[in-house]
């Protein structure tokens, strides 16, 4: 499906890679007007760093149409998929609580999201997944991820369900706040890493050289 180029008259300021909440919610309301007026399908717009827009149709054609830098914005529907996520891309929903995404609805994954190495440097923000979220080794190590303000299943960092990952392979440096997390969070001895503000359901541990503060362990 083809992707739809928009000039939308939004803050200019929604050209940064980690944006602040304030800028997201006005472009997530722009996006949810566009659903309602075009046949209530859902919409995904992919921004450019100069703020060139282009507005897609399915998650597909709008992972297709990104480059490395840009953002997605998801809508604040239910979305089905598996999502693998192999370019730096900062994906933003309009959130799972109901105080961030009344006015625009809550963004739901109905499957998992995987990142891949080509990820490094990318983030996701204000997302329901149903399941989980997977940092997967594929020849190159994964680092430099922030995942904020989401809730998901388990978070995982054992690259597929090896047992035994060798250090090289281990992710790095990601940034975990912010989040719910239904599961557990293992960090299969990987570093670097900075876990807080989250509440966190399941089991924790196995993490090397990384700062852990201001969580609520649940387990």
């Amino acid at each position: 499906m083809v992707c739809s180029f928009l000039k939308p008259t939004i803050p200019s300021a929604i050209n940064t890679g980690v944006m602040m909440k304030t800028k997201i919610l006005p472009f997530l309301i722009f996006i949810s007007s566009y659903y309602i007026t075009n046949a209530q399908a859902p919409q995904f717009a992919v921004v450019r760093p100069d703020g060139t827009t282009y507005i897609c149709p399915t998650w597909d054609s709008a992972y297709n149409k990104a480059i490395d830098g840009d953002n997605i914005y998801l809508p604040g529907v239910p979305v089905n998929g598996t999502f693998y996520i192999d370019k730096r891309l900062n994906i933003f929903g309009a959130g799972h609580h109901p105080d961030s995404s009344s006015v625009s609805g809550k963004t739901t994954i109905l499957g998992s999201l995987f990142f891949r190495s080509g990820a490094s440097g990318g983030s996701i923000e204000g997302v329901h997944f149903t399941t989980d979220i997977y940092l997967s080794y594929t020849g190159r190590k994964i680092r430099d991820i922030q995942i904020k303000r989401c809730r998901l299943g388990s978070l995982n960092f054992n690259i597929f369900g090896n047992p035994t990952p060798s250090i090289d392979s281990l992710p790095i440096n990601i940034t975990i706040t912010e989040n719910l997390i239904i599961g557990y969070l293992f960090g299969e001895n990987s570093s670097g890493n900075t876990i807080t503000k989250n509440i966190i359901q399941g089991q924790t541990g196995n993490f090397i050289s990384s700062y852990v503060a201001n969580n609520i362990f649940l387990y």
